[in-house]
């Protein structure tokens, strides 16, 4: 039988951990405190490791060295750590770990329980790759197998549907669009002429820079879409997302229909209807994920996992009330009309997102997806849900860490082009001028070969504060433009205001009063600054106005630096 391998110096975590594995899941469970006894544990040859949980820091090793021992086991690996931080990421990438998880409590266990039914269940779950290039194929066949999915491929559309009705089994397929003799598009609309959405799962893919692709791809029924490159714990929680709901859906459907049958057969027989009505309540009652029946705009039931989700102790709280009265204020309104429309058209209805509030007021991010039942002669809904909060929180810091200069803190390039985007629509619609200020540190190759580069990135860091502070108006913002330079952009604005937002940037840099001994403009760090204004923003891409700036900087440092140049007229082509 597979067992579960935990390699963990605190008695109090492994033993917490252990439990639950053993109690949730019915695994056998092994416990090593030491590197040493994992040796010793791994060399006798007698345990069928499936998956091995490991903290990186052990009193006899401290450099993570018992999970290059694990892995050159072949044994899928799990790290879990005290701190998030870049190195973790990293080792996780070069060992080819399945996951790391953070211990920060409670939830810490929750999810590594999870983590582990998932993998246990992944090597009996199917997963068809479609793409034409085989290295494409090569490396998601390399990423699920690290989770023990079992990977089959095909190199267009047409080998995928034979791969298809020859595996019959498969709950998700991965397609890329752009392929010979069959594309992405038809292949999804071939599948979904068979089978339904909650059946078998679509995700597509495409490393084209059109954003129309995932919109497309999903009116041809696919459930979601992913753009390449990706980040490997992207596609992770996607493929898990999709998958979970897929055997949900599969779980509660294939319960409805058995339901609906026996009700057909005892349709004369009222008590029997009710005792069929009960064991429904019963089904649900036992499914571990979170399920909630609601008739006529009341919940007439939730299960013990709605409880846990909401952190509510009495059920009779929930009861005689909907499900709307718990989501938050800017999910209410889409709940209200999903359920509206769920009840409307019957059948099993496609996710949402949502946002609920616990008993705690503490948000809790889910999906949502109805499917309709009958009480008595009346339509209810059934709503299932799944527990997203994690992974939310996980694409959010992803994408803070992805938008922000690991140096000064201030937005990126990244940031910045997307910033520049919206207020390029927002001018366009309101008729208003946007300026640009391009900020050069002056002599700064001087100050980093007379002072080092550890103070050049001091001096980076304090010139971005000072900047950042020197923006009074709400809507301007500071970003690092690439080395030691840095752009200000201010939305709604007039030549005077440009003229005197740039000055006041210029000498919030020279109030700090930084020595720079190299210097031929002054005796500490100065900047030159070059502006310009767009005030016909229709006729002027952001392009365009940054070039401008860029010529009025240029023209700044031929004045002598520590200066501003405003172009002189407006950039209007």
């Amino acid at each position: 039988m597979e067992e579960v391998l935990i390699v963990e110096d605190s008695r109090l975590f492994s033993n917490m951990l252990a439990r639950r594995i053993r109690g949730d899941l019915h695994l056998p469970v092994r416990v090593a405190q030491s590197f040493e006894e994992t040796r010793q544990l791994l060399a006798r040859g007698q345990h069928d490791f499936f998956i091995a949980l490991c903290d990186l820091n052990l009193p006899d090793a401290q450099e993570g060295e018992v999970l290059d021992f694990v892995v050159e086991h072949q044994i899928p690996s799990v790290i879990f750590t005290a701190e998030f931080s870049d190195a973790v990421q990293e080792l996780a990438q070069k060992k080819q770990v399945v996951d790391y998880v953070f211990k920060e409590g409670p939830h810490s266990v929750d999810y590594l329980v999870s983590l582990v039914e998932r993998i246990q269940r992944n090597a009996v779950t199917e997963v068809l790759v479609v793409d034409d290039s085989r290295m494409g194929r090569r490396h998601l066949r390399m990423l699920l197998e690290r989770h023990r999915y079992q990977v089959l491929e095909a190199a267009n559309g047409v080998e995928a549907l034979e791969v298809f009705q020859a595996n019959p089994g498969v709950a998700l397929v991965l397609t890329d669009y752009n392929m010979p003799r069959m594309d992405g598009f038809e292949l999804t609309t071939r599948i979904r002429a068979k089978y339904s959405m909650e059946r078998v799962a679509i995700i597509g893919l495409s490393a084209a820079d059109d954003e129309r692709l995932s919109v497309r791809f999903l009116k041809h029924g696919a459930n979601d879409f992913i753009s390449k490159p990706f980040l490997n714990d992207q596609l992770y929680c996607r493929v898990a997302q999709n998958l979970r709901l897929v055997e949900q859906f599969r779980r509660l459907s294939d319960q409805n229909d058995q339901l609906e049958a026996e009700v057909r057969e005892r349709a004369r027989a009222e008590r029997e209807l009710r005792e069929k009505e009960m064991q429904h309540r019963q089904l649900i009652e036992l499914l571990p994920d979170p399920v909630v029946l609601e008739l006529e705009g009341s919940i007439t039931l939730v299960n013990r996992a709605v409880l846990d989700l909401l952190r509510e102790e009495d059920r009779d709280r929930l009861l005689g009330r909907s499900i709307t009265d718990f989501c938050a204020p800017e999910s209410r309104a889409s709940v209200a009309a999903f359920m509206e429309s769920a009840l409307r058209q019957g059948g099993l209805t496609e996710r949402i997102e949502a946002t609920l509030r616990r008993a705690d007021n503490g948000p809790v991010h889910v999906t949502m997806q109805g499917m309709c039942y009958l009480s008595e002669g009346k339509v209810g809904l059934q709503l299932a849900m799944t527990d997203i909060t994690a992974q939310k929180e996980r694409e959010t810091m992803l994408t803070v860490l992805s938008e922000r200069d690991a140096l000064t803190g201030l937005p990126n390039r990244r940031a910045l082009d997307a910033r520049i985007e919206r207020v390029w629509e927002l001018a366009c619609a309101q008729g208003t001028a946007v300026g640009i200020a391009l900020m050069d540190i002056d002599h700064f190759k001087k100050y980093n070969d007379s002072l080092g580069h550890q103070a050049g990135d001091r001096c980076l860091a304090r010139v971005a504060e000072a900047l950042a502070g020197a923006c009074r108006r709400g809507n301007d913002f500071v970003a690092r433009y690439g080395g030691e330079e840095f752009v200000a952009v201010l939305p709604d604005t007039s030549r005077d205001t440009l003229a005197r937002s740039a000055e006041r940037l210029r000498r919030a840099v020279l109030q700090l009063q930084l020595p720079h001994p190299a210097s031929a403009t002054a005796d500490v760090v100065t900047v030159s600054v070059g502006a310009a204004l767009a005030s016909e923003i229709h006729h002027c891409p952001p392009g365009e106005l940054i070039k401008a700036a860029d010529a009025a900087l240029y023209e700044a440092k031929g004045a002598g630096r520590n200066r501003v140049v405003l172009q002189d007229r407006p950039v209007k082509t």
